[in-house]
């Protein structure tokens, strides 16, 4: 079965050009551009890196608490709709971004920055892909991984140029609002406008009849080995690059260096989520998310074992490889295992999970490396959590 779903009729392309301009767009709402922002805000409303790393967690995990909730309320007016209004929503945030005047205020504009853009827009793309594809489904979530790797190596250095030449405020409005007007574009032209069935009954295929709801989901144990997956694989990863130059540092390697390792992780990254899409239409998951958690675990042990600049680059591209993997094969497994109907609450679980991951391991990492005065701890905590759960992989089978 190529699709699932008779919407509006767009081509297949149509659509998944839309998700794919969608998954860029969430790029001011995820820390690899909100991190740009952080020299500047300091500066300019007199918080502390603690204080400002404290209103991103609280921000962050507000905005994860209802992803549910946005999952749930795209079952009911699609992925496109969903898309439309989350584009007007990171408008308004950067507004609330440009105005934020301390710490109340910027934590106000982190949630709904999160909210829209990391949250709301990164998950309906995902589920109007799942709602059109179904054979080559783990191709189309590999190309929108790849849109991320495209993102990194692109968006953080004109936010870093913007900040320079017209300060923040100004960035924040013109980052949000661009990002909008193209969600708004994706929304109206190319994502297909209804993605449920029309006739219902026999011409809704599996996808549809043969559908768990988030309850039903929640009572097996597959579920909750698939959302320790991706919580841990966004905690992982999101600790180690928000503390890369430090960890690093620690070697002895410059911040110039560490900045390189990052293009090494996005490269390997955007070929193992394009070779990892190809992979999770062909073979089963269970392999697959293994292979996955023990290359995130041994990446970050290897930051910690093997120093040096030809050791930062291959921790870094063994994370690269592992988080590709991952991304390209969750998605896909959580459709294919679970059905469309409700794919949407389903999907927001899961985002849930992750969202909340990648807010506090950056937090709890930084406290286990001041109380042992080095990352090495965290780091080999993160490998051993990664390759326990790697063991528990043998346990992802389609469920009844």
């Amino acid at each position: 079965m190529g699709t699932t779903g008779t919407g509006a009729g767009r081509p297949g392309a149509v659509v998944v050009v839309g998700c794919l301009i969608a998954m860029f767009i969430t790029a001011p709402g995820q820390t690899f551009v909100i991190s740009t922002f952080s020299g500047a805000l300091s500066g300019s409303l007199d918080l502390t890196l603690e204080r400002l790393g404290l209103a991103y967690l609280i921000g962050t995990l507000a905005s994860a608490l209802c992803l549910t909730g946005v999952g749930r309320v795209a079952d009911r007016i699609g992925p496109r709709r969903m898309i439309g209004v989350a584009s007007v929503g990171l408008a308004g945030a950067g507004l609330a971004f440009q105005s934020a005047g301390g710490f109340a205020s910027l934590t106000l504009a982190f949630f709904l920055l999160r909210l829209t853009g990391q949250g709301a827009i990164s998950l309906a793309s995902s589920h109007a892909l799942a709602l059109r594809f179904d054979a080559t489904l783990g191709r189309m979530e590999g190309l929108r991984g790849g849109t991320v790797a495209l993102a990194i190596a692109t968006v953080p250095q004109l936010s870093v140029a913007l900040i320079a030449s017209h300060g923040w405020r100004f960035a924040a409005v013109a980052l949000t609002a661009s990002a909008a007007a193209l969600g708004l574009f994706a929304s109206a032209f190319l994502i297909d406008q209804d993605p449920h069935p029309a006739g219902g009954g026999e011409d809704e295929g599996e996808g549809w009849s043969h559908s768990f709801d988030l309850a039903g989901a929640r009572r097996t144990v597959v579920f909750w080995v698939l959302i320790a997956l991706v919580a841990a694989q966004a905690a992982i990863v999101t600790a180690v690059h928000f503390h890369l130059l430090p960890i690093l540092a620690e070697s002895g390697a410059s911040a110039a260096e560490a900045a390189r390792t990052y293009m090494t992780y996005a490269g390997a990254g955007l070929a193992a989520t394009l070779l990892g899409g190809v992979l999770a239409d062909r073979l089963r998951p269970a392999p697959l998310l293994g292979t996955s958690m023990v290359l995130l675990g041994l990446g970050a042990a290897l930051l910690e074992v093997w120093t040096g600049g030809l050791g930062s680059h291959v921790a870094m591209g063994t994370l690269g490889v592992a988080q590709g993997l991952g991304a390209a094969t969750h998605g896909p497994t959580l459709a294919r295992f679970f059905g469309r109907r409700h794919h949407g609450a389903i999907r927001g679980a899961a985002g849930t999970a992750a969202v909340a991951g990648s807010a506090v391991a950056p937090w709890a990492t930084a406290e286990v490396m001041e109380r042992t005065g080095t990352f090495g701890a965290p780091l080999l905590m993160m490998g051993l959590l990664a390759v326990a759960l790697a063991m528990l992989c043998g346990l992802i089978q389609r469920p009844q």
